[in-house]
């Protein structure tokens, strides 16, 4: 019997794995680990900055689009024609005053 629990006690411990490396080797799977959250946590970082990106391009090029087409309303209606019938007389002198104003026609091709 003592033969029987010796052959099994050797059997035993010529399958059993070493007592460092089991530690060893969880370390490196804790530290696989880490590297890939740090890893995630960067390229989430960076999916962020770049959505934000695309935000912020996305509202200048509509504000843009505001601004020029306001700008051209400006200076078509400082170009039009006085109003019909009688205005007073500051308004007509107003009103032909406007189209000779640089303002709003020099800057509407810095919109474009």
């Amino acid at each position: 019997m003592a033969a029987e629990c010796g052959a099994a006690g050797n059997s035993a411990n010529t399958h059993s794995v070493p007592s460092t490396t089991a530690p060893t080797a969880r370390r490196r799977h804790r530290a696989a680990i880490e590297e890939l959250g740090w890893l995630l946590e960067r390229e989430r970082e960076s999916a962020a900055r770049t959505a934000v990106e695309a935000e912020r391009t996305r509202i200048a090029a509509e504000l843009h689009d505001i601004v020029s087409h306001n700008v051209s309303l400006m200076v078509v209606q400082a170009g039009a024609d006085p109003p019909r019938g009688a205005p007073p007389a500051a308004d007509r002198d107003r009103c032909h005053r406007l189209p000779d104003h640089p303002g709003g026609a020099d800057q509407r091709p810095q919109t474009r």
